[in-house]
């Protein structure tokens, strides 16, 4: 497989990405971000355990596309970052 082949391999992957990141958007400002979360952490690895599995012998579409998928779709979603971004508590006052 040569370069241009290897980079076009991955569109896929950042298709996904932009998919997810967007349903994850609306998905964090309906149910908030506890849930989604726990959820996007389940399904990437589930992403993960499908690429963990491809053997030296494995095709791209058929063993390497799906755990590609899925775990790009979840990996890129902001609900992993939003409660990090989120502003934080305002400091109490101190009495003088």
């Amino acid at each position: 497989m040569g370069p241009l082949a290897t980079g076009l391999a991955f569109i896929p992957l950042a298709l996904a990405a932009g998919i997810g990141a967007h349903a994850a958007g609306h998905i964090v400002s309906r149910h908030g971000v506890r849930g989604p979360l726990t959820g996007a952490f389940v399904v990437t690895a589930g992403g993960m355990t499908l690429l963990a599995h491809v053997g030296a012998t494995g095709s791209y579409v058929r063993d390497v596309l799906p755990g590609m998928l899925v775990a790009g779709w979840v990996l890129a979603s902001p609900s992993s970052r939003s409660r990090s971004r989120s502003s934080p508590a305002p400091a109490k006052k101190r009495r003088e």
